[in-house]
C-alpha cells in the first residue's frame, strides 16, 4: 500500500454546513491546517449528519492523510469525539 493510501485515525472538525445542507466543510489538521475539505452530506454516516450543527462538532475517522489533494482523501470508520 502506498503511503498516500494508508489510513490513519484522524480528527475532523466541522467548519460549516452549506446553505442547502448538501455539503459539510471540515478541517483535517493532520492533513492540512490551511485547506478545508468539503464532503457531501450523503457520504456521511447518519450519526455524523445528526451532529454537524453542534457547536465545535468534531469526529474521528480513518483518513489517508498522505494524499496530496482533497479529492484523493478517503474516509472510513467514523466515530464521535
Amino acid at each position: 500500500m502506498k503511503p498516500s493510501q494508508h489510513p490513519w485515525r484522524t480528527l475532523l472538525r466541522v467548519i460549516s454546513v452549506s446553505e442547502d445542507r448538501k455539503t459539510v466543510e471540515f478541517i483535517i489538521p493532520a492533513w492540512s491546517v490551511r485547506e478545508h475539505v468539503h464532503i457531501p452530506m450523503s457520504e456521511l454516516p447518519d450519526f455524523v449528519a445528526a451532529r454537524i450543527d453542534e457547536p465545535d462538532a468534531r469526529f474521528h475517522a480513518m483518513v489517508n492523510t498522505g494524499a496530496e489533494q482533497a479529492e484523493d482523501l478517503q474516509f472510513s470508520k467514523w466515530e464521535p469525539k
